[in-house]
């Protein structure tokens, strides 16, 4: 409760509006196999042009931090309970064990493991069609320098 919130409206294109979410319900609703929790949301600010029953995409900030260093999620293995990066010093990749902290859609936030300013590899894959029956994949790698601020929500 009291997250939050920010809402985009089709009928109100280029509009962005700020809410504070003010119900979560209790009882879950399952749509296409996903579990849905209704919630309610106290639009800040509303325009005149708002009208009740339009429909609305909304994004809930669960958590954030700031000032932390954070990589993309692709970079980012886990096995079980361990998470590790590969770091690359004087041209030799290194796995290092990682330890996480708040998991967003794209980007996590590395608590401990790595420092600001070391190179992590992120994998990157590229398929390629092959003369003849069949197709080639083939796993390159690029290099990544992490660091900044987590914002949370979609970043």
């Amino acid at each position: 409760m009291h997250q939050p919130a920010s809402v985009t409206l089709a009928a109100l294109s280029n509009i962005e509006l700020k809410g504070v979410v003010t119900a979560v319900s209790p009882v879950s609703t399952v749509s296409n196999n996903v579990v849905e929790y209704p919630v309610t949301i106290a639009i800040l600010h509303a325009p005149k042009s708002l009208r009740d029953g339009m429909t609305a995409d909304a994004a809930i900030v669960v958590q954030s931090a700031t000032n932390v260093l954070l990589l993309p999620s692709a970079a980012i293995t886990t096995s079980g309970n361990v998470s590790t990066v590969k770091v690359l010093s004087k041209g030799v990749q290194k796995t290092t064990i990682v330890t996480l902290g708040i998991v967003g859609s794209s980007f996590t936030q590395i608590t401990s493991g790595v420092t600001q300013g070391e190179t992590i590899v992120e994998p990157t894959a590229s398929v390629s069609a092959a003369s003849g029956s069949g197709t080639g994949a083939s796993i390159t790698s690029g290099g990544f320098t992490g660091g900044g601020g987590f914002g949370g929500g979609t970043p």
